[in-house]
């Protein structure tokens, strides 16, 4: 009983969805396309809900799951609380996902192991790729990523298997850990130069097998978050002019690492971006960085010698953490706020 009244609300919640999408769209005396029918017959496709005002149809004709409305689509956990879970029964057989445009977000999981998809549309209102989105889709074979979209998360594109085409546009700013590892782009030798992934202007990784000094290729712009996680042999790297962030976990145990040479360009240092590189003896934060981010260069315990820029306002919660033998730090006098613990040995 409970669940026919709980389906009865998700039925009775979509049809309103739908009606306010219709009279939304101004259109008066013709079908609107947010009410997919077949052509022949004229017969309702399957349809629910995926977001606050987002709604998807599919058409078993044409394998084609559609997403329309705005706002961002749900993450996997949220839409099993909605009426997406209706869409189970086709999830198996969808080769082609078009999304159109007006909506903003694609959520965590969402797509997650739609292995019979082959091809995705994304279009340029869309701003972010969540987490997990289209992990595991090993049909995807290409994916162009518009220049609407600012950031990709964790694992967003991983163990896409056959994934060889990625264009990745300009405006990605923010790309998360491992976001297109084990796909067949980074399988491909072809695209690793000196031991460094790139695409586009970014450097998705560094081979753990890393070793002394490290030259980023020059036109990088961005790194990919954990880009150079645990490359415990690594013991310098130089960071061309042009990057502006040193992401999260970019150097995550590198244990090796002795220098870093940080251009002017960088404008923040971000959270445990150099977490446990216990040789580094002497960092120098030049004009340019704003921020150091949480946790930014904790347990750096050779750690002797930090010089911070005028420009330096933010000293995150545990920066220098544990960085037991830095004995003196000179601040610059436009430090606006300094967390808890930053320089707790």
């Amino acid at each position: 009983m409970k669940k026919s009244v709980k389906n009865a609300i998700s039925v009775l919640s979509c049809a309103a969805l739908l009606l306010g999408l219709l009279i939304a769209s101004g259109v008066s005396g013709n079908r609107s396309p947010l009410f997919p029918v077949e052509a022949a017959g004229e017969t309702e496709l399957p349809t629910g809900r995926c977001g606050d005002d987002a709604i998807w149809y599919f058409d078993a004709n044409t394998s084609t799951l559609t997403v329309s409305g705005t706002g961002a689509i749900v993450s996997e956990k949220e839409y099993r609380d909605d009426s997406w879970g209706t869409m189970e029964p086709y999830f198996d057989t969808i080769k082609l996902v078009v999304i159109n445009s007006g909506i903003t977000a694609i959520g965590e999981d969402i797509f997650s192991c739609c292995e019979s998809m082959t091809d995705v549309v994304i279009p340029d209102s869309v701003t972010r790729i969540d987490r997990s989105a289209f992990f595991g889709c090993t049909g995807l074979t290409s994916v162009t990523i518009p220049d609407s979209v600012e950031s990709i998360g964790k694992e967003a594109f991983c163990y896409c298997t056959n994934l060889t085409d990625v264009t990745l546009s300009e405006s990605v700013s923010t790309l998360g850990d491992d976001a297109f590892c084990s796909t067949a782009y980074a399988n491909d030798d072809a695209n690793w130069q000196n031991d460094g992934l790139y695409l586009g202007d970014f450097l998705l990784a560094a081979k753990p097998t890393a070793s002394g000094d490290f030259e980023i290729q020059a036109g990088t712009k961005h790194i990919a978050n954990s880009a150079f996680r645990g490359c415990e042999s690594l013991t310098g790297v130089i960071i061309p002019d042009g990057v502006k962030n040193i992401p999260a976990k970019a150097f995550y145990d590198c244990a090796g690492l002795r220098n870093v040479t940080i251009p002017e360009s960088v404008q923040s240092i971000g959270c445990e971006a150099f977490y446990g590189c216990e040789n580094l003896t002497g960092v120098t934060i030049p004009t340019g960085v704003t921020s150091i981010e949480d946790n930014a260069f904790v347990y750096c315990r050779n750690l002797e010698q930090v010089n911070l820029a005028d420009s330096v306002v933010n000293i995150g919660s545990g920066a220098f953490y544990g960085c037991e033998n830095l004995m003196n730090v000179v601040l610059p006098a436009g430090v606006e706020n300094i967390g808890g613990g930053a320089f707790e040995n």
